[in-house]
C-alpha cells in the first residue's frame, strides 16, 4: 500500500522530461561516474528515468570491452579497498592489515534445498559463516546523484514543493530498484554481478552493500527532513530494512575470537574479512536504529523483532569480542606495545556501539517494548561499566589535535548505557530487582582501574562509577510512572470539578480536591518506597558479602572495600542539591545499623562497622546543625541562619501557616536552581516526589478530623436508609470521638487548605503541566545566591527530613554500645565518637554523650580508657573554658597502667596548662606532670620531662624577652615587675611540689630528677640559660622563705624549702653563701615542723656544705657544733640524716676525726654495759630511746665513714681509734649490732622486738658498706631464723634492709662500672683488675648469691596477706628483676599472683614488672606457666578464703573481668606464649587415673580456672578454638580413661546401680577401694565442668561446628574477630 503525495499534480518523470529539455546531453564519464558514485552532493542530484540508465550500462559495458581508460572516481568512505599483502607470520598480518577486502561474487545457481524464498534470514538461524568473497569492484546504483568530467550543468530554478517532490521520487526509485533486484533473485536465485544486492554469507541470505545502504540511509535522511515519506511504499520500505536486518542477523553468531585461535596462516586472513563484515554490521545496526528515531518508522516497517535482533548483535560482539579483547589488552605490563589487528578494529566498533545506544535511548524514552527486548538491552547498558578501555580518539566534532579533541569513546559509552540504565528503572518497575542484582553480582569482577574514583562531581571532586549507578538507578525510582494514565484521569478529574465549582457544591470540591492529592500521594508513596526498597536491598547485599567467614576468601576484603568505598562517596554528596537521593541510602543504612547493633548474633564485622558509620553520620549531622546555626567558625551567611531559625523543624498543627509558605518557598527556590543548572531529571522528580509525599502525609494527619465528619455523614445516610441500629451505634460513637477531640490536636483549616493547595501543585509539576508554585504574597526575598547558599539551602532542607530529626536517636543507638559486654564494640564507639568530636568537638556538649563517655575513662579495659581519654582530650583541646570536674575526672587518670592513656594525659596536661588561669589548677598540672618523671616506660618519662619543662621553665623566657634585657642582672638587681613575675612562676613549681606528696622523698626525688635530666640533654648555651633561671628561682624562694617565716607559715616555708633542696641538689653552686648562712638557724628545733626544716636543712647542708669552697671556718665549726647536737638530742627519724651531714663536714671539710672516734666509741661502750645487763638478765637502765638511737648510730656511722681506710691512710690522725678497738672497726660494729639482732624477749621483754628491729635497721646501714657480711653463717642464721619464727615487723624490716642493700650494691656496681670505664680509656689497669680477685670484686657478687638464696622466701613474703610486709616483698623482687639476680621465672609466680590482687596499686606495680619480662624474655618466661597460674590460686584462696571466684569486678561499677586478665591481657601480644596460657588453662582437667589420689583432684581449683576461661576476653575465632580444641582432646582422652575406670570399679563392686550413702556414715570408714571411688567421682565432675565450659564458649562466641571440625591449631592463619555479643 503506498501513501499518497502531498502534490500529486507533478510527478518524476515529468520533472525530468523539463529537465532534459534544458539540460544538454552528458558524456559517457559522467554517466558512469553516477552509477558507480555512492553519494552526491545535495546541489546537483537529478533523477534519470529507467530507459536512460539502461543506455548508459550498455555504453559503459561497450567502453571496458575497449579498454578505455579508466578515471579515478570521487568515492567516499574508502569503498575500494586493496587486497592485503602476504605476509611471513600471522602476528605481523594482524598487525599490518586493517582495510577491508571482498571479492566479487560469481553467479551461482539457485539451491534447490533452500527454505528462504522471500531472500530474508530468520533472526535465530546462525549457521556458521565461511569466509566471504572479497570485491574489486564497486556496485550499480539506481541513480546518477551528479556531473563529471568537469562540466557543470545549469540547474532549473524549482520551487521548494518540487524539490521535496524530487526527494521522495528518488527515494521511491532508490527502494523500487532494490526491491527489484530481490525479486529477480528470488525468482532465478542467481548472483548477479551487477546487482545492487549483496552475499557476504555463504548460505542464500541477500543483503545490501554498504555502499547502498549509506545511500538508502542518506536519501530516508533528506526526504524526512527536507520531504516526506507518504510517497514511499511501505513494503518495499520494509523490505529494504529487512534486507539490512540480514547482515545484523547473519554476523550475529561470528566469533573472531575462535577463528584467530586455529592456525594462522590459514585464519589470519578470514579473521581480517569477519572482523570487516562485523564492523560493517555495527554500522549497518545504528543506521537502521538511527532511521527508526529519525524517520519515526512504523512498528510495521521496523519492528520490535528487529530492534531485538540489532540487540542481540550488539550485545554478543560486546560481550564475546570487544570486551575479551579490550580486557586482555588492559594486562599489558608495556604500555608502547604494538596493537594487534583485534584492539585496532575493537577500538573503531567502539563509536557504532555508542552511537547505537544514543539512539536507543530516544526509542526507550518514546516506546514501550516487551520483556525480552529490555532484558538484552539492560544487559547491553551494565556491561560497560566493568571493563575498561583506555585508547582516546580525535573528536569530529571539534577541529584540531588540541586536548579539547581528545576524548574516549568507551566513556562516551559508559554515560549513553547509564542514561539508558535510568529510563529502564523509571520506567520498568518489575526489572528493578534483577538488574540491581546483575550489578551487585558483577562487582566482583572489578579490577584495580575501577578503584579510582572517575565519575566527575562539581567542584573537581569525584566519586566512584559503581556508586553514581546506584545512585541515579535509586533516584530514577521516584519518577511517576503512567504518567498518561494519571493525565488522563486528570481530565476527567478536571471536568468533574469544573462541574462541581459551577454548581458551587463546596462538599464535592473538597471531595475531589481529597481524591486528587490522595493519587498523588498514592503516586509518590509508590516512588518513594521504591526509592527506599532499591536502596535497602542494595547495602543489604554489599554488608552480605561483607560478613566475616570461616576462612576469609579473597573476596570478602574485596567487597568490604567496595562498601566503605560507596558509603564514603555517598556521605560525600550528602546534601549536595544534585544528589537528594543520599540522605535515602544514609537513612536506609543508618537504619541497617542499628538492626545491627541490636541483634544478638550479628556479624562482628558488620557491628563494628554500624558503630564507626553511626558515629560518622553523628558528625556530619552535628556539622550540618551547627553550619546551619552559624556556629564552629562557620562562614554562613546571615540570612541563612535568620533563615534555619523561622523554618520550622516538622509541621505540626500549631505551625504557623507562614513557616509552611516559607519552606514551600525554599524548595521551589532550590528547585529552580536546578532546573537552570540542568541536572538529570531525576533528581526533579526525586525532590517532588520527596516533598510531595511528606506533605501529603502532613496533610492526611491534617484531613483526620473531616474524613471521620464523612464517614459519619455518609454511615447516617445509608442508616436512614436501611434503618441499620448497630451501625448507627458505632457512627455515634464515632461522632463522640470526633466531639472530643482535644484542641490542640485539632488542625485548623488554613493549614489544612494550604497543604492541600501545595501537595496539588507538587502534582501538577510532576506531570509537567507546571514549573513552579504559584507565587506566594509574602514571599521571602532570597538575596543573589552562590552555589555555596544552594548548598547550604539544600541542607536546610535535609535538616527537616528523617535522617536529622533522627539524631538523638541515633545517638542513643551507639551510647547503648558503651554498655555492651564486649571491649571491642565500646572501644570502637568511643574511637567513633572520638573521631566526631575531632571534627566537630560539640558534640560533647550533648550531656548524654559527655556523662557516657567519662563514665568509660574507669573503664576496667585499658583499650576503652584510652578511647575515652582520647575522646575527652580532643573535646577539651578544643575548649577555651574547661569546667574543673571535667579536668579533675580526666586528670585523675594520669597514674592509669595503659601506656597509651598516660601519654595522652601527658599530652593532653600539656595542653591545658595554659588554657587555665587558676593558680592552683596550673599546680595541680604541673604536680602530676613531675611525677611522671619517674614512670616505667622510657617514653612516658621523656614526654613527661619535655611537658615539665615547657610548663615550669619555658614561661622565664616570656619575662626574659618582655621589656628591657635584664638578663644578666640578679634577681636583685631586677625591677619590681620582673621580680614579680619570677615569684608568680617559681610558685606554680613549689605548689606543684606542695601537691606531690607529703613525704618528703617523694617530692624532691621527681622535681630533682628533673632538674638533673634538664641539664644532662642541655647544650652549653641552653644549660647557661637554665642556670640562669634557676638561679632566679632559688632567690626568689629566699626572698618567700623570709616573708613566709615572719608570717609563721610553717607548711608553705617547708615546700620553699624543699623545692630550693630540688635545685641545689643537682646545682650546689646555686646556694649563695649568705643563703647557706640564713638556713643555719631553723637547724634549732623544739616542735615536730622545726624538725622537718631541719631535716631539709641538714639535707642541703649535706649536699652542698662539702662542695663549696671558701667557707668560713667559724661557719663551718659553728655548723659542725650544731649538728653534733642534734645528733645527740634528734628524734631517730632524723638520726641518719644528721649522721650523714656531720661524717661530710667531718671528711671533706674540717677533717676533725676525733669527733667521730669519740662518738663512735661512745656508742660502742654504752652498747657493750647494755649488752652486759642484757646477758646477765637485767634491764638496761638506759633509757630504751638512747639505745635505739645508738645502734642506729653504729650503723650509720660505718656506712658514712670508713674508719679503717681512714686508720690505714692517715694513722696519725686516726690513733684515738685504737683506744676504741685496735682491729677493724667493722668487726667490733657487726658483733654489737648482731648481740642486739638476736631475741631476748625473756629479760627485755615487750622491748624485746623494738630493740631488735631497730639493730636490724642498723645492720642494713652497716651492710650498705661492708657487703661482705651479709652472706656471713652468722647474717645468714638471722636471716633464716626471721624468715621462720620472725614476727611480721621484722619481716617487714628485713625486707628494707634487703631493699636498701639492692640500692647501695647498684649504685657501687654502676661506680665500678664507670672506674674501669675511664681505667681502660687511660690505658691504666692494674693487676688485680685483670685477675678478678680483689675484695671488691668478692663484694660484687653478694647480691647475686644472697638473693637466690632467700628469692623463694622473699617471694612468699611478697604474696602475704600483710598488705606491708606485701608492698615490702615486692620491692625487693622488682629490684632483683630489674638487676638482673635471679631467673625471671621463678619470680613469674608472685608477679602472676600479684596482678590478681584487689589492690589496684600492687596489680598496678606487678602488671609494669610483668611487662618489662615480656619484652625483655618474650616466650622464654612461660615456660612454668602451670606453677604461675596455681600460685594465683593460692594466693586468691589465702586472701578470699572459701568465696573464690574467677572474676571479679575491679573500681566499683566496672566491668566483670577474669582474675587472669590483666596477665593475659600481655600474654596474648605473642603468639606462642598465649597458647601456652591456654592449655595450662585446660591441663588441670586431665589426670592419671594410675597414679592420681583424691586429693590431687582440686574441684575448687577448676572451678577457678574455668570461671577465668569464660570471662577472658577473646578477640578471634583462632583464640576460641585453639581452647575449645584443647578441651575436646582433654574429653575424648581423659573421659575414655573415666568410662575405663569406672567399668573397671564396676566389676570390683565399688560402684553399684542405685547405690546410696547414708549420711550418718563415718567418712573415716572409707577404705582404700573408696578412695578410688571418690576419684572417680571427683573426675567425672571435672569432665562435666569442662563439657558445660566449652559449650557456654561456644555458645558466647558463636562458633559453628563445622568451624571447631575443621579447625587445625598448626594453621597460622588468623580467624575472624569475635566477641561475646
Amino acid at each position: 500500500m503506498k501513501l499518497k503525495r502531498k502534490n500529486p499534480e507533478l510527478s518524476n518523470e515529468d520533472i525530468v522530461d523539463e529537465l532534459e529539455n534544458e539540460i544538454p546531453k552528458r558524456k559517457i564519464r559522467r554517466k558512469r561516474t553516477i552509477i558507480e558514485s555512492d553519494s552526491s552532493s545535495s546541489e546537483d542530484e537529478e533523477d534519470i528515468p529507467l530507459a536512460q540508465r539502461q543506455n548508459i550500462k550498455a555504453m559503459l559495458s561497450q567502453a571496458r570491452n575497449n579498454n578505455k581508460k579508466r578515471n579515478n572516481f570521487n568515492l567516499t568512505q574508502d569503498k575500494l579497498s586493496e587486497k592485503p599483502k602476504n605476509q611471513k607470520t600471522p602476528a605481523a598480518a594482524l598487525l599490518n592489515s586493517s582495510k577491508k577486502s571482498k571479492k566479487v561474487p560469481e553467479p551461482v545457481k539457485p539451491k534447490t534445498d533452500s527454505s528462504n524464498n522471500d531472500g530474508f534470514k530468520k533472526p535465530m538461524i546462525p549457521p556458521p559463516p565461511p569466509p566471504p568473497p572479497v570485491s574489486d569492484g564497486g556496485f550499480k546504483a539506481p541513480l546518477p546523484p551528479q556531473q563529471s568530467g568537469g562540466f557543470v550543468a545549469p540547474m532549473p530554478m524549482l520551487s521548494q514543493g518540487q524539490q521535496n517532490n524530487l526527494l521522495s521520487s528518488r527515494l521511491s526509485h532508490y527502494v523500487s530498484s532494490i526491491c527489484s533486484d530481490l525479486e529477480e533473485y528470488n525468482e532465478t536465485k542467481a548472483r548477479i554481478t551487477d546487482s545492487l544486492l549483496s552475499f557476504p554469507f555463504a548460505e542464500d541470505l541477500p543483503t545490501l552493500d554498504m555502499e547502498v545502504m549509506r545511500k538508502f540511509t542518506q536519501l530516508s535522511y533528506k526526504v524526512i527532513t527536507e520531504g516526506n515519506m507518504e510517497s514511499i511504499d511501505n513494503e518495499q520500505y520494509g523490505k529494504v530494512i529487512r534486507l539490512m536486518e540480514n547482515l545484523v542477523i547473519g554476523t550475529s553468531d561470528m566469533d573472531i575470537i575462535e577463528e584467530f585461535s586455529k592456525k594462522y596462516e590459514k585464519s589470519i586472513q578470514q579473521c581480517q574479512t569477519l572482523l570487516s563484515t562485523i564492523h560493517d554490521a555495527f554500522e549497518t545496526a545504528v543506521m537502521m536504529v538511527n532511521l527508526a528515531v529519525t524517520c519515526k518508522l512504523d512498528k510495521k516497517i521496523f519492528s520490535q523483532d528487529q530492534l531485538l535482533s540489532c540487540l542481540h548483535f550488539i550485545k554478543n560482539h560486546l560481550y564475546f569480542i570487544v570486551y575479551p579483547i579490550i580486557d586482555l589488552d588492559g594486562f599489558e605490563d608495556d604500555p608502547t606495545a604494538t596493537k594487534t589487528l583485534p584492539t585496532l578494529s575493537i577500538s573503531k566498533l567502539i563509536p557504532f556501539a555508542a552511537n547505537f545506544l544514543r539512539k536507543i535511548l530516544d526509542l526507550v524514552q518514546n516506546e514501550e517494548y516487551n520483556d525480552n527486548t529490555i532484558v538484552v538491552l539492560a544487559y547491553i547498558c551494565i556491561a560497560p561499566f566493568f571493563h575498561e578501555f583506555r585508547e582516546n580518539s580525535t573528536s569530529i566534532l571539534l577541529a584540531g589535535e588540541k586536548p579539547d579533541s581528545i576524548f574516549n569513546s568507551y566513556e562516551q559509552l559508559k554515560l549513553y548505557a547509564l542514561d539508558i540504565l535510568k529510563r529502564l528503572f523509571a520506567k520498568y518497575a518489575h526489572h528493578r530487582r534483577w538488574i540491581l542484582e546483575e550489578i551487585l553480582s558483577s562487582l566482583g569482577t572489578l579490577s584495580e582501574v575501577h578503584t579510582k574514583k572517575r565519575y566527575q562531581l562539581r567542584a573537581n571532586r569525584s566519586v566512584h562509577v559503581t556508586t553514581a549507578i546506584f545512585m541515579q538507578l535509586v533516584q530514577s525510582c521516584s519518577t511517576v510512572s503512567s504518567v498518561t494514565s494519571h493525565k488522563n484521569w486528570l481530565r476527567k478529574w478536571d471536568i468533574k470539578h469544573q462541574r462541581a465549582v459551577k454548581k458551587e457544591d463546596a462538599e464535592m470540591i473538597k471531595q475531589l480536591d481529597d481524591k486528587l492529592v490522595k493519587r498523588a500521594s498514592s503516586a509518590w508513596k509508590m516512588g518513594y518506597d521504591a526509592a527506599t526498597n532499591n536502596a535497602s536491598f542494595i547495602l543489604e547485599v554489599l554488608m552480605s558479602k561483607c560478613k566475616s567467614r570461616k576462612s576469609d576468601s579473597y573476596a570478602v576484603p574485596e567487597y568490604r572495600a567496595l562498601l566503605e568505598r560507596t558509603l564514603e562517596d555517598i556521605l560525600l554528596v550528602l546534601n549536595e542539591p544534585e544528589w537528594p537521593v543520599a540522605e535515602t541510602f544514609m537513612r536506609v543504612f543508618s537504619r541497617l545499623l542499628v538492626s545491627f547493633l541490636e541483634g544478638d548474633h550479628s556479624d562482628v564485622y558488620l557491628k563494628s562497622l554500624g558503630i564507626e558509620w553511626l558515629g560518622k553520620l553523628v558528625c556530619k549531622i552535628k556539622m550540618g546543625f551547627n553550619q546551619l546555626a552559624g556556629q564552629s567558625s562557620t562562614f554562613t551567611p546571615e540570612w541563612i541562619c535568620d533563615l534555619n531559625e523561622k523554618l520550622p523543624m516538622s509541621i505540626k498543627n500549631n505551625t504557623p501557616i507562614e513557616q509552611i509558605a516559607l519552606l514551600d518557598q525554599c524548595r521551589m527556590k532550590l528547585y529552580d536552581y536546578l532546573v537552570k543548572e540542568r541536572p538529570t531529571n531525576n533528581a526533579l522528580q526525586y525532590y517532588l516526589c520527596n516533598w510531595g509525599f511528606v506533605e501529603s502525609v502532613v496533610w492526611t494527619k491534617a484531613n483526620i478530623g473531616w474524613e471521620m465528619k464523612k464517614k459519619v455523614a455518609e454511615k447516617d445516610e445509608e442508616d436512614h436508609t436501611n434503618n441499620n441500629e448497630n451501625d448507627a451505634i458505632d457512627m455515634k460513637e464515632i461522632s463522640n470521638v470526633i466531639n472530643e477531640l482535644d484542641e490542640s490536636s485539632k488542625w485548623p483549616e488554613e493549614t489544612e487548605r494550604m497543604l492541600r493547595i501545595t501537595c496539588n501543585n507538587y502534582w501538577m509539576i510532576c506531570l509537567g503541566y507546571e514549573d513552579k508554585l504559584p507565587e506566594a504574597n509574602n514571599s521571602y526575598p532570597f538575596p543573589v545566591m552562590s552555589r555555596y547558599e544552594y548548598n547550604l539551602l539544600a541542607e536546610m532542607l535535609a535538616s527537616r527530613q528523617t535522617l536529622y530529626t533522627s539524631f538523638n536517636f541515633i545517638v542513643s543507638e551507639l551510647l547503648i554500645c558503651l554498655d555492651k559486654e564486649a571491649v571491642t564494640y565500646r572501644a570502637k564507639t568511643l574511637r567513633a565518637l572520638g573521631k566526631a568530636a575531632q571534627i566537630v568537638p560539640e558534640i560533647l556538649d550533648e550531656g548524654n554523650i559527655r556523662s557516657a563517655v567519662f563514665k568509660c575513662i574507669h573503664d576496667s579495659s585499658p583499650t576503652v580508657r584510652d578511647a575515652a581519654v582520647g575522646v575527652v582530650a580532643k573535646y577539651l583541646g578544643s575548649q577555651d573554658n574547661i569546667p574543673i570536674p571535667l579536668y579533675e575526672a580526666v586528670s585523675g587518670r594520669i597514674m592509669d597502667t595503659s601506656l597509651s592513656v598516660r601519654k595522652k594525659l601527658v599530652n593532653l596536661l600539656r595542653e591545658l596548662f595554659n588554657k587555665f588561669s587558676d593558680i592552683d589548677i596550673k599546680m595541680d598540672i604541673a604536680s602530676k606532670l613531675i611525677l611522671r618523671i619517674n614512670d616505667n616506660e622510657i617514653t612516658i618519662s621523656e614526654l613527661a620531662l619535655k611537658a615539665t619543662q615547657e610548663v615550669l621553665f619555658k614561661p622565664f623566657k616570656e619575662i626574659e624577652n618582655n621589656g628591657a634585657d635584664y638578663f644578666g642582672y640578679t634577681y636583685e638587681n631586677s625591677p619590681k615587675d620582673r621580680k614579680i613575675n619570677i615569684t608568680r612562676l617559681a610558685g606554680i613549681i613549689t605548689g606543684a611540689v606542695s601537691k606531690i606528696d607529703t613525704a618528703m622523698s617523694s617530692q624532691n626525688a621527681a622535681l630533682s630528677l628533673i632538674i638533673q635530666k634538664t641539664l644532662e640533654i642541655a647544650d652549653e648555651k641552653t644549660k647557661v640559660w637554665y642556670e640562669k633561671i634557676f638561679q632566679w628561682i632559688v632567690d626568689s624562694l629566699f626572698d618567700q622563705m623570709m616573708i613566709l617565716d615572719e608570717d609563721d607559715k610553717s607548711q608553705e616555708f617547708i615546700t620553699c624549702l624543699s623545692t630550693v633542696y630540688s635545685f641545689t641538689k643537682s646545682l650546689p653552686n646555686l646556694l649563695r653563701k649568705t643563703q647557706i648562712t640564713m638556713l643555719q638557724p631553723y637547724l634549732s628545733a623544739r616542735t615536730p615542723e622545726d624538725w622537718i626544716k631541719a631535716r631539709y636543712v641538714l639535707t642541703i647542708y649535706r649536699d652542698v656544705i662539702p662542695r663549696k669552697k671558701y667557707l668560713d671556718d667559724d661557719f663551718i665549726n659553728m655548723v659542725e657544733r650544731i649538728v653534733m647536737q642534734i645528733v645527740g638530742k634528734c628524734p631517730l627519724d632524723t638520726v641518719s640524716i644528721a649522721t650523714a651531714c656531720l661524717c661530710g663536714i667531718v671528711d671533706r671539710i674540717s677533717q676533725k676525726y676525733n669527733i667521730l672516734i669519740k662518738m663512735l666509741g661512745s656508742c660502742v661502750e654504752k652498747l657493750r654495759a647494755v649488752r652486759r645487763l642484757i646477758e646477765n638478765g637485767n634491764l638496761p637502765n638506759t633509757a630504751m630511746v638512747n639505745v635505739l638511737k645508738l645502734l642506729m648510730l653504729c650503723g650509720l656511722l660505718c656506712q658514712h665513714f670508713d674508719f679503717n681506710q681512714k686508720r690505714e691512710n692517715e694513722p696519725l690522725e686516726m690513733e684515738a681509734l685504737n683506744l676504741v678497738y685496735k682491729g677493724d672497726i667493722d668487726v667490733l660494729v657487726y658483733d654489737i649490732l648482731q648481740f642486739f639482732t638476736m631475741d631476748h624477749s625473756e629479760v627485755l621483754k615487750e622491748h624485746s622486738l623494738l630493740l631488735r628491729t631497730t639493730a636490724l635497721q642498723g645492720l642494713g646501714y652497716f651492710f650498705a658498706s661492708y657487703p661482705i657480711y651479709m652472706i656471713s653463717p652468722t647474717s645468714t642464721a638471722l636471716i633464716d631464723e626471721i624468715f621462720k619464727v620472725g614476727s611480721i615487723q621484722l619481716k617487714i624490716q628485713l625486707m628494707k634492709v634487703f631493699q636498701e642493700f639492692l640500692a647501695a650494691e647498684e649504685v657501687r656496681i654502676d661506680k665500678r662500672k664507670e672506674r674501669d670505664g675511664q681505667a681502660l680509656h687511660t690505658k691504666i689497669i692494674d693487676v688485680d683488675t685483670l685477675l678478678g680477685n680483689t675484695v671488691e670484686y668478692a663484694e660484687l657478687g653478694v647480691n647475686g648469691s644472697l638473693m637466690q638464696r632467700y628469692l623463694h622466701k622473699i617471694l612468699r613474703c611478697a604474696l602475704d596477706d600483710s598488705i606491708e610486709l606485701r608492698f615490702a616483698g615486692f620491692e625487693v623482687v622488682s629490684a632483683i628483676v630489674h638487676q638482673g639476680l635471679a631467673y625471671p621465672f621463678i619470680c613469674m609466680s608472685a608477679i602472676v599472683s600479684a596482678e590478681t590482687s584487689p589492690d589496684v596499686v600492687f596489680r598496678t606495680k606487678a602488671y609494669y614488672l610483668h611487662r618489662h619480662l615480656h619484652d625483655k624474655y618474650g616466650d622464654l618466661l612461660y615456660s612454668h606457666m602451670d606453677d604461675y597460674i596455681e600460685s594465683a590460686y593460692e594466693y586468691q584462696v589465702t586472701l578470699s578464703g572459701k568465696g573464690l571466684f574467677g572474676y571479679g569486678r575491679r573500681g566499683g561499677d566496672s566491668k566483670t573481668e577474669a582474675l587472669l586478665g590483666l596477665a593475659y591481657s600481655i600474654l596474648k601480644e605473642k603468639k606462642k606464649s598465649k597458647f601456652i596460657f591456654y592449655k595450662s588453662l585446660v591441663k588441670p582437667f586431665s589426670f592419671d587415673f594410675k597414679s592420681a589420689t583424691p586429693e590431687e583432684v582440686d574441684l575448687s581449683y577448676l572451678k577457678f580456672l574455668a570461671e577465668n576461661i569464660l570471662t577472658l576476653d577473646f578477640a578471634s575465632t583462632g583464640e576460641v578454638l585453639s581452647v575449645v580444641h584443647s578441651m575436646n582432646r582433654a574429653i575424648v582422652t581423659n573421659g575414655d580413661d573415666l568410662l575405663s575406670y569406672i567399668e573397671y570399679l564396676k566389676k570390683q563392686g565399688v560402684i553399684k546401680e542405685a547405690e546410696t550413702i547414708d549420711e550418718d556414715e563415718d567418712i573415716e570408714s572409707i577404705n582404700t577401694i573408696d578412695n578410688d571411688f571418690i576419684l572417680a567421682t571427683k573426675s567425672a565432675m571435672s569432665m562435666i565442668m569442662l563439657i558445660h565450659v566449652k559449650d557456654m564458649l561456644v555458645e558466647l562466641y558463636d562458633i559453628p561446628d563445622d568451624e571447631i571440625a575443621s579447625y587445625d591449631h598448626n594453621n597460622t592463619k588468623k580467624g575472624r574477630d569475635v566477641t561475646k555479643d
